[in-house]
């Protein structure tokens, strides 16, 4: 992963909504939003995958959509099946403890055949030991 930044939480309560849709997302490396890393380093040939277009069996990390004129976009990749992660790090500026924190997301499916999407969330702290989240 490359060299990225972290979303700082400044205060506590509800004046730290943090969304990311990731609609800005151009299938490159310059265009991943800002506080987050994606651990497949392959743009190429990267940019927008569109559903309704031929299919392309070329392993590379695109921006998903319906079609060429839709402007929902999904962070995506098509790789050689080796788990790679899309990581958000948050860092506490608040100068005391944090209680909660909730984080949701959408997954959304393209693909060619019938295959599931696996998805996996799992957090640490204090860069300790990763702890899965069990999460459908």
């Amino acid at each position: 992963m490359g060299v990225w930044g972290q979303y700082s939480i400044t205060a506590v309560g509800s004046a730290n909504t943090y969304i990311q849709n990731f609609n800005t997302f151009a299938g490159t490396s310059g265009t991943v939003p800002a506080n987050w890393a994606w651990s497949y380093t392959d743009y190429n040939p990267g940019g927008y995958y569109n559903r309704t277009s031929n299919y392309s069996n070329q392993n590379s990390t695109y921006a998903l959509r319906e079609s060429s004129s839709s402007t929902d976009i999904a962070f995506g990749s098509k790789n050689d099946g080796s788990p790679y992660t899309l990581t958000f790090s948050v860092k506490n500026n608040t100068g005391g403890i944090i209680t909660g924190f909730e984080i949701g997301w959408n997954v959304e499916q393209y693909s060619a055949s019938t295959n599931a999407t696996p998805v996996a969330f799992s957090y640490r702290l204090n860069a300790g030991a990763y702890d899965v989240v069990n999460a459908t």
